[in-house]
């Protein structure tokens, strides 16, 4: 699923994301705010969008900006039932 906005785009996020997620995962502005042991690389990057894309209780969007990947963002613990 892809939506379009005035300012941003939310897309699937895809493996080639990785490199690019890598970056932003490990600037020292941005890790502050994020969960996790850093750094990242690559491999585990990739890993972790594999099984994501497979994920029954969450959704997860790359945010674009002007064509540039800047972020995600995601719903978690989805309960499709309730």
């Amino acid at each position: 699923m892809r939506m379009e906005g005035k300012l941003a785009t939310l897309r699937p996020i895809e493996v080639t994301d990785a490199k690019k997620f890598v970056e932003l995962i490990n600037d020292e502005r941005t890790k502050d705010y994020l969960s996790g042991v850093f750094p990242i690389n690559e491999f585990i990057e990739e890993e972790w969008i594999k099984k994501n894309a497979i994920t029954h209780n969450a959704v997860n969007f790359a945010i674009e900006v002007g064509g540039n990947l800047v972020g995600s963002a995601g719903l978690m613990a989805i309960d499709w039932v309730a």
